[in-house]
């Protein structure tokens, strides 16, 4: 039940999304875990395979200009942002501690309109508790938590 009911609000919120927005962009999130270090040829291959317009990049640290340069994206470090589309401005919005976001132009030929901007954020939810240890312990994931903190971000950035 409770992952029908997750699965209704987002479901929700894409066809809501969907009403506003006459175009599609394809968009994702990616935990790199530490730079991709020792792993970012194949990080930024994985990237350049699914072509995504907008990826939110979690634990960059110093690799995100590598990677935008090696994709040919925008990218804005501090929200660890890369997009296919020109990054007009940034975004700060108090109380979401690194979790800056962006403005993004995307072009008439894309959206249909002249000047057409959008706002992105890149969420690093906090790490615990960790699920893939709960799974492995055998108890359920604590999946209430996860969206409490998501509840925050969206109050926020709204």
């Amino acid at each position: 039940m409770k992952k029908f009911f997750v699965f209704s609000i987002l479901l929700g919120f894409i066809l809501r999304i969907g009403e506003l927005c006459a175009y599609e962009l394809k968009v994702m999130s990616f935990n790199i875990k530490r730079g991709g270090l020792g792993r970012l040829p194949a990080v930024i291959e994985f990237i350049k395979r699914e072509n995504p317009d907008i990826v939110g990049i979690q634990e960059a640290d110093f690799s995100l200009k590598k990677m935008a340069t090696q994709l040919d994206y925008h990218y804005d470090q501090l929200s660890s942002i890369l997009s296919r589309f020109p990054i007009v401005e940034k975004i700060k919005k108090r109380g979401l501690k690194k979790r800056d976001g962006v403005l993004i132009q995307i072009p008439k030929e894309v959206s249909g309109k002249e000047n057409e901007i959008i706002g992105f954020f890149n969420v690093h939810l906090p790490p615990y508790p960790y699920t893939p240890y709960l799974v492995r312990d055998g108890k359920k994931p604590f999946e209430r938590h996860r969206l409490r903190e998501l509840k925050k971000v969206m109050k926020k950035v709204s």
